[in-house]
C-alpha cells in the first residue's frame, strides 16, 4: 500500500488540488475537500511553492469569496487552531466518517452545511493567499 505523508513534500498536493479546482470537472461535494487540501499543501510546504505552482494556487483561490461574512458564529475550521494532525483528521473524517471515528471537530460544527459555507471557505483561502504573497496581477508585470 502506498502511503503519503504531508511532511515529505506538500507542494504537489497543492498543485493537484488547484488544478482540480480550476478544471471545473468536479462534484460540489469535492470542492470543500480540494480547497482544504490546497490550503494544507500551501501551509505545509517548508519553502514557498514553486512559481508555476503558486500561479495555479492563486488562480484557484481567486474563485473564493474571501470577504464572505458570517451567517452563524462558528465553522468547522475555526474549531481547529493550528494543529496539523487535527486538520488532516478533520478532512479525512469529512470524507470517510466511518473509517475515522475520532472526529476532532465538535459534533455541532461537523454538519456538511457548515463545511460548505462560503465563510468556511474564506478562512483557509485568506490564509493561503497571505502565505503565497502577491497577487496574480503581480506576476504579469
Amino acid at each position: 500500500m502506498l502511503s503519503y505523508e504531508w511532511e515529505e513534500d506538500a507542494s504537489p498536493v497543492a498543485l493537484w488540488s488547484a488544478q482540480r479546482l480550476l478544471s471545473g470537472d468536479l462534484r460540489d461535494e469535492e470542492r470543500t475537500g480540494l480547497l482544504l487540501c490546497l490550503w494544507m499543501g500551501i501551509d505545509r510546504t517548508d519553502e514557498s511553492l514553486p512559481p508555476a505552482y503558486a500561479r495555479y494556487a492563486r488562480a484557484a483561490l481567486a474563485a473564493i469569496d474571501v470577504d464572505a461574512t458570517r451567517a452563524h458564529p462558528d465553522h468547522p475550521w475555526s474549531a481547529l487552531v493550528g494543529d496539523w494532525n487535527d486538520q488532516e483528521r478533520a478532512v479525512m473524517h469529512l470524507y470517510a466518517p466511518g473509517g475515522l471515528p475520532e472526529n476532532p471537530i465538535p459534533a455541532e460544527l461537523s454538519v456538511r452545511e457548515l463545511w460548505d459555507c462560503p465563510v468556511q471557505h474564506a478562512e483557509p483561502a485568506r490564509t493561503a493567499l497571505t502565505e503565497l504573497g502577491g497577487t496574480p496581477e503581480d506576476e504579469d508585470a
